[in-house]
């Protein structure tokens, strides 16, 4: 099924958070857990390797937690954004069971801190990729989370209507294939943090800024590359 099924499939009530997201934190732990330790029995190394694992797990697990927490101290209060981004978080959720879990929690972390940069607290050139990025490199999440925050949902062409493509040099861009999963859930969850087919969420974007914004500019180049973003984590989607 491509992942725009699933995310229609997936229903209205897929965004609500509470105790649903904490089963599914404790569940990924416990599967992760128990294939690492399956390996550990495989090279019949001691039961003491086991236990590292558990705390490498936990660790590893432990990254989306913090992200969200982080998101939500910082958008909270923005009650359209903080729909928006809890969408884009569960979303991403069903983009990962190919990816290992380092690269799984990058890209699920990166959606629930994509748009920190707008939080006022956050907010220092008005670039919200990069002043999102700073925040997550301050909080000390790998360089991958800060490099995907950076640049998601096309910020190199923001970058230059806004003259600042140096602020976005000073991070390395992130693999393509894990950029794409993160634009694609920015551009498949609309504000109200709903499935939304990525066509419409960028006339949205279009509508709400005026043509003279470097958004509205930015978006009007970038629409062929996000479409073609979009496209290819679909075509992964529908070959698992």
């Amino acid at each position: 099924m491509p992942a725009s099924g699933a995310l229609a499939a997936a229903g209205p009530g897929w965004v609500r958070g509470g105790g649903r997201e904490r089963e599914r934190t404790a569940a990924a732990t416990a599967l992760v857990f128990s294939a690492r330790c399956d390996a550990v029995r495989m090279c019949r190394l001691p039961w003491s390797s086991a236990v590292a694992v558990r705390r490498l797990v936990v660790v590893e697990v432990d990254i989306r937690l913090r992200a969200r927490v982080i998101a939500e101290e910082r958008l909270g209060s923005l009650a359209p954004r903080w729909a928006h981004v809890r969408g884009v978080a569960a979303a991403a959720e069903l983009m990962i069971a190919d990816l290992d879990v380092t690269d799984a929690n990058a890209v699920v972390a990166a959606a629930w801190l994509h748009d920190v940069g707008y939080a006022p607290s956050a907010a220092r050139t008005g670039f919200h990729p990069v002043d999102g990025a700073k925040l997550v490199r301050e909080s000390g999440f790998s360089e991958l989370v800060v490099s995907l925050v950076a640049f998601h949902s096309g910020a190199e062409f923001e970058a230059h209507e806004r003259g600042q493509e140096s602020l976005l040099a000073a991070f390395t861009r992130p693999p393509q294939d894990l950029l794409d999963r993160v634009t694609y859930c920015d551009l498949t969850i609309g504000p109200d943090g709903m499935p939304i087919c990525a066509e419409d969420r960028i006339a949205e974007v279009l509508h709400r800024y005026g043509a003279d914004d470097p958004v509205h500019r930015a978006m009007t180049a970038a629409r062929a590359p996000l479409l073609a973003a979009v496209a290819r984590v679909e075509h992964v989607g529908a070959k698992t």
